[in-house]
């Protein structure tokens, strides 16, 4: 049972040694009821037995689930930074688009100024103007479409980022202590502390 646990000789010393300390303190208490109920308590090797089977069942309830909020922690920070990676892609995507329409616009704007000035005659070069403006509204569409895009990429990702967060909000002040009360924390528990 014990190699089942998967605990270091120094970790199973310090628990032979608060067991037999449990068990042997129990006696001074069985002292004190004689003395002031005048009944008597006993203990017996069996009891030893059981006392060290209870610690251990419990022992081992508790790492798994440690263990188990470690791993859904890890998989919520995991969609995390997915949702992070997608979201800074989308957002320089984004800023390289619109600032490709805004020096687009700019150059049509000058374009369209210096016909004027030029010559109210000269057609050609209106029309020229009109069609570099509609391929700027046209840039500026897609601009919108990738933005409405990026926007909706973002409305899916949120649910998996606020599931992510569920996650970690699940860690309450006692789970935390918990596992800064014990002795040695398996290295899962480092890895997450560290993190």
């Amino acid at each position: 049972l014990v190699d089942e646990l998967n605990l270091g000789e120094d970790v199973l010393s310090l628990i032979s040694a608060h067991v037999s300390e449990v068990h042997l303190s129990i006696n001074a208490a069985n002292k004190r009821y004689l003395d002031e109920e005048r009944r008597y308590n006993s203990t017996t090797p069996k009891s030893f037995l059981e006392f060290v089977s209870f610690y251990i069942s419990m022992l081992t309830d508790k790492q798994h689930k440690v263990k188990f909020n470690i791993e859904r922690l890890e998989r919520g920070l995991g969609i995390m930074k997915k949702v992070q990676q997608k979201v800074a892609t989308l957002r320089t995507d984004l800023q390289d688009t619109i600032a490709m329409v805004e020096d687009k616009k700019a150059a049509t704007e000058v374009l369209i100024e210096q016909v004027t000035e030029a010559s109210a005659g000269a057609e050609e070069e209106k029309l020229a103007a009109n069609v570099e403006s509609e391929n700027c509204e046209r840039l500026a569409a897609e601009a919108q479409k990738i933005q409405d895009q990026a926007e909706q990429e973002m409305k899916e990702a949120m649910p998996a980022m606020e599931e992510a967060q569920k996650a970690i909000d699940c860690l309450d002040k006692s789970s935390i202590q918990e596992l800064k009360n014990l002795p040695k924390p398996p290295f899962e528990c480092v890895d997450v502390g560290a993190a």
